[in-house]
């Protein structure tokens, strides 16, 4: 595989073109904050839930939730999921999310299947994000499970393509060191999902004040900052920088790291066998 064919990959998964329906989640504000208030958390909920047959029909809602007052009033974003018939989607699993904010503009989507069924497809793997937010940038984090935004600033953004494509040629290296062939490559690319993800920093206290939530997750600010504000996230920035960049950092990927894994899916194999 070329990196053109990779980065193709990564911009334009081939998802297939099953049977699937389209879940659009409507998410508001508990108590919307006053034009003059900028509290560091507020609440969200999923305030209602609906299903629709096909991508036109969600287009169409979507102006509707937007454009009409009433249903716009306290709306924070809609997230819209592909569902494929018969398949587990329990944990809050898709194939596909585009999550839109209030003025029904695309602030993010997902890069890959999160489906246990689509593990083994090449539209599972995770192959970088082109566009990202990126270090230093102050944003808002979505804790769907907790039914709060937190405002944080960015301080490692998800792989980009070239760099998974540099995972991806250790993991060729490794193939052919260790005998299992260039061409079962790809079938032993493990990065998923779960590495969509940003690392932001809420406060001057890293330890209790960082996480890594999924990009679709991570959007752009609802409403603009105060400079002072903004200059109070710059400084947990930079301690961020300064003093953690072991915790940010990404998991080291290289062939000797590569190689351990293989080993320790070999070892699991055989004690599975016995």
């Amino acid at each position: 595989m070329t990196f053109n064919e990779f980065k193709a990959l990564a911009q334009n998964p081939p998802y297939p073109e099953g049977t699937s329906v389209y879940r659009i989640d409507v998410h508001r504000f508990k108590h919307k904050p006053q034009a003059d208030c900028f509290p560091s958390v507020f609440e969200v909920e999923r305030a209602q839930s609906f299903i629709y047959p096909d991508c036109e029909t969600v287009r169409f809602m979507i102006r509707r939730f937007v454009g009409k007052e009433y249903m716009n009033q306290r709306l924070y974003a809609l997230y819209v999921y592909e569902l494929p018939y018969n398949a587990d989607i329990s944990d809050n699993l898709y194939r596909r999310v585009w999550v839109y904010d209030r003025y029904g503009q695309l602030a993010s989507q997902s890069c890959c299947s999160t489906l246990i069924e689509d593990l083994n497809a090449p539209f599972a793997k995770f192959r970088g994000r082109d566009e990202a937010l990126t270090p230093g940038d102050v944003v808002e984090v979505y804790d769907r499970d907790k039914n709060t935004v937190t405002i944080g600033v960015v301080v490692r953004s998800p792989r980009k393509i070239e760099q998974c494509w540099e995972v991806r040629r250790i993991v060729e290296k490794v193939c052919i060191k260790e005998g299992v062939g260039a061409e079962l490559t790809d079938e032993n690319y493990w990065l998923y999902a779960d590495e969509d993800c940003y690392c932001v920093v809420t406060g001057e206290d890293f330890e209790h004040q960082h996480s890594f939530p999924r990009a679709t997750d991570v959007l752009p600010l609802s409403s603009p900052l105060p400079s002072l504000v903004r200059d109070q996230y710059d400084t947990y920035f930079h301690l961020a920088m300064n003093y953690h960049q072991h915790e940010i950092n990404a998991v080291v990927i290289n062939e000797q790291t590569v190689s351990n894994r293989h080993s320790g899916l070999d070892a699991l194999v055989e004690l599975l066998k016995t």
